[in-house]
Order: C-alpha cells, then structure tokens, then sequence
C-alpha cells in the first residue's frame, strides 16, 4: 500500500525538478542578444595590464548600462550616467558607441514595445556599385524605420543644420580641434540612398525617421539627440504606430541578399574618397 502512492509521488517530484532544471538552462541560453553584445563590448573595453582611475570610471558607467536598476521615463532605465564617461580606447569608441545605441533600443523593444521591432548595425550597402553607404543604427519598429547616424565625439560640439562643418573643441589644450562634415547632411544622405534602393522593391511610400545620436554631447538642433531623448522619440511615435513590421523586414532582407557590401568594401570605398579630397 505504501509503495502504491509513494512511488508515483517520487516520480512527480523528480518529473517537476528535471522540468525546472531545464527551464533555467534554456533561460541562460536564451540571454538577450543585447545583452551578450553589451557584455562583450565591456569586456573588450576592459582588458588592460594597469587598470587606471579612468578605466575605473569607464567600467563603472559602462557597467551601470549593461545592469541598469533604474526605470525612469518611457524608456525602460535612466542613461544620462553614460555622459559620464570622458574618453575610451579611440579606436574602439565609435563602434562601441554604435552597439550600445543598439543594446539599449533592444532593450526599448523587448521592455516596452512588447517585442515589436528589429535592429540592424552598420547596414551597409551598395547604392550605385561601387559607392556604398553605411547606416550605424537602423531600426524597425510598428512606426516604421528609423535611420540613425551616432557620433562618439568628445569636448565641445557646435555646428547646425546649415553649417557644412561641425566644430569639435578638445577641454584638453594638447589635442587641436577638429572638423567635422555635418552629421545631419550625412545622415539625409543616407535616407536618400535608402529610399532609392526600397523603390527598387516597393512603391510604397515607406515612412522613415531620421536623427543624429551625440552619445556623450548636447544639441539643440533639431533631429539632435541625446540617447535618453531618441529612446523617447522611437518610444513615443512607435507605441501607436501600425506599420507592417514583418513586411518591412522582408524587403530589408531582399536590400541585404542583392545590395549587401562588406565592411571591408565600403572602408576601402571611403579611403578612396578620403584621398581624393586631400589631392
């Protein structure tokens, strides 16, 4: 009698612990895309012989993105911590700034647009072979795209929408200032070529949003953000939006199978200009 119910019993309860093992493990495995790219990013940015006060200060802010605990505002975690940071490694810092850009619209996505939308970084293509562009951050969402162009720029920034150059002024007397082109045209250009290549595929009139992202600066032109306000702005046009998410992706997918330009073409495309300017 006593074997008769407690043997199903055992069976029960190790039928629930395999179930919750396997639960938990596929949870871990199924982390976050944003996450992991957050995550290596940091690591990559954190190797170092001789850590230094700055690097201290860099990991701390970069850890407070990656683990973020507060939520404040329509975006899922409060970011101004992020203008914190003075400098990191030159060569890293654009592409880093890039994928963060695009962890923390995951995040925007998975946390409160209900999972509705998909990301792409550095979307490069050919626009008349073999002139190619580059779109750091491109975003789809109920809205509809957003085209994004993110500047990891040091010091003081001016510069307008009329201005053909942005002036970029170091706080640090050693380093000379820089221009810049203006990142607003940059981006318009982007959306023009984009355009023409979706046309190829559609004659819908496909609604498209465009800003410039200062990751560690202010702006008051217009379609300058900060990455609180741009995460507001996709937020905001987006939670009403009825735009055909997957339709969109289809045709993206079709621009990257026949108009796809590897990262290496496109910079030797770039470098090529670069020489052409200064002869």
């Amino acid at each position: 009698m006593f074997l008769a119910w407690f043997i199903p019993v055992i069976v029960v309860i190790s039928l629930s612990i395999i179930i919750l093992i396997f639960v938990l493990v596929k949870k871990e495995k199924t982390k976050s895309k944003s996450t992991y790219v957050c995550e290596e990013s940091y690591k990559e940015l954190s190797k170092t012989n001789q850590e230094t006060d700055q690097d201290k200060c860099e990991k701390s802010v970069i850890n407070k993105i990656i683990n973020p605990s507060n939520s404040i505002g329509n975006y899922p975690y409060q970011y101004e911590d992020i203008i914190a940071i003075n400098e990191i490694k030159r060569d890293q810092a654009a592409e880093w700034a890039v994928q963060q850009v695009d962890c923390l619209i995951q995040e925007l996505i998975k946390n409160k647009l209900n999972n509705k939308g998909k990301t792409y970084t550095n979307f490069t293509f050919y626009y008349q072979w073999p002139k190619s562009c580059e779109i750091d951050n491109l975003v789809v969402t109920k809205a509809g795209i957003f085209i994004i162009e993110t500047k990891y720029w040091v010091g003081h920034i001016s510069g307008n929408d009329k201005d053909e150059y942005w002036l970029q002024e170091y706080d640090d007397p050693n380093k000379e200032d820089e221009k810049h082109d203006n990142p607003i045209w940059q981006n318009k250009k982007h959306v023009e070529h984009f355009r023409n290549i979706w046309k190829v595929f559609t004659n819908k009139n496909q609604k498209i949003f465009d800003f410039v992202i200062l990751y560690l600066n202010k702006n008051s032109q217009k379609g300058v953000f900060t990455i609180s306000e741009a995460l507001d702005d996709i937020y905001e046009k987006s939670i009403n939006g009825n735009e055909n998410i997957e339709g969109i992706n289809n045709i993206i997918e079709k621009i990257l199978k026949i108009y796809f330009c590897s990262r290496e073409e496109h910079m030797k495309y770039v470098n090529q200009l670069e020489q052409k300017h200064k002869s």
